[in-house]
């Protein structure tokens, strides 16, 4: 039941964090033009938006990392040798001709 919960939370999370990434103004954009124009800015309050994106953002990117970890430790394999790519693979190589180099001539 909470992993089901975790998990639809963290979709959420993806989605919120995609979008707010997506709205913020990159360093040469001109002002507000995420937020449909010049006056957009003093939507969030006089400091602007960007402190409060910013900080939101690092919330919800807090978020994100906190339900990855959690589904990460709680998640169980579909099947016993899930993750077992080289389960048959043999663990040393045997080499059965011996090899001689030549030695150098100066």
């Amino acid at each position: 039941m909470l992993f089901q919960f975790v998990t639809s939370l963290h979709i959420f999370i993806c989605a919120v964090l995609i979008i707010l990434v997506l709205v913020q103004q990159g360093q040469g954009a001109d002002a507000g033009v995420s937020l449909g124009g010049g006056g957009g800015n003093t939507f969030f309050g006089a400091s602007g938006a960007d402190s409060f994106i910013t900080r939101f953002t690092t919330f919800i990117a807090f978020g994100f990392m906190l339900t990855s970890v959690y589904l990460s430790l709680n998640s169980k394999p579909s099947s016993p040798t899930a993750g077992r790519l080289f389960k048959n693979a043999p663990t040393a190589v045997s080499v059965s001709k011996e090899v001689t180099v030549p030695k150098e001539t100066t």
